[in-house]
């Protein structure tokens, strides 16, 4: 995962600074499970752009970023009265932005289409490369429904590699990023997964 994006304050607070920053939050954020008005509108206002900015560092896309900021607040104000204390506020908020924003690429990786297999033929085409027919880039529904069914009996961590990989062009840097894994490993991961793919498509495959 990348690193922190530059802080928002002056520097670095001292014990005392952030004790008193502490209480402060705790307060705010009573009034806030409280659903009082002002504070919700405060802690949306305040931290609304410190999300967006953690978000884009983290991750780069920016309509992904802005709708998982929305999503978590409307989560947490429908939810106000049942939400637990907290110590800071802008931690917790980073928290619930990542824990979103995972969960959606998590689903997003997980919806391919048939539509989506065949817009990226040229990419997953040498997958098939055991057959005579490949090269005239015909994508018969046998080779869909054999894809797929190899394509799902991979892990979820290799189905993730491929779909970043592949069906949204990442970069083994991105990759590794996207996945908290080294690079090294990212691209080690791919390759070996890609490997098994070849071999699993052959052995559904008349000689």
């Amino acid at each position: 995962m990348k690193t922190e994006p530059p802080n928002d304050d002056n520097g670095p607070l001292t014990d005392d600074e952030r004790s008193i920053k502490e209480q402060q939050d705790q307060l705010l954020w009573e009034f806030f499970k409280k659903s009082d008005e002002r504070a919700t509108t405060y802690i949306y206002s305040t931290y609304f752009n410190r999300l967006l900015r953690y978000g884009l560092h983290q991750f780069g896309d920016e309509e992904l970023v802005r709708d998982s900021i929305q999503e978590v607040f409307l989560d947490l104000i429908s939810n106000a009265s049942q939400l637990r204390d907290v110590r800071a506020i802008d931690p917790f908020l980073r928290k619930c932005l990542m824990y979103k924003i995972l969960r959606k690429l998590k689903r997003r990786d997980r919806e391919i289409t048939r539509s989506q297999l065949e817009r990226t033929h040229d990419n997953v085409s040498y997958l098939f490369e055991a057959a005579e027919d490949v090269e005239k880039a015909q994508f018969s529904e046998r080779d869909f429904q054999q894809l797929r069914a190899v394509f799902h009996s991979l892990s979820d961590r290799q189905q993730r590699a491929i779909i970043l990989r592949f069906f949204r062009s990442l970069r083994f840097k991105q990759i590794a990023k996207t996945m908290d894994i080294g690079r090294d490993y990212a691209e080690t991961l791919v390759y070996r997964t890609i490997k098994k793919l070849q071999s699993d498509l052959r052995k559904l495959r008349p000689d």
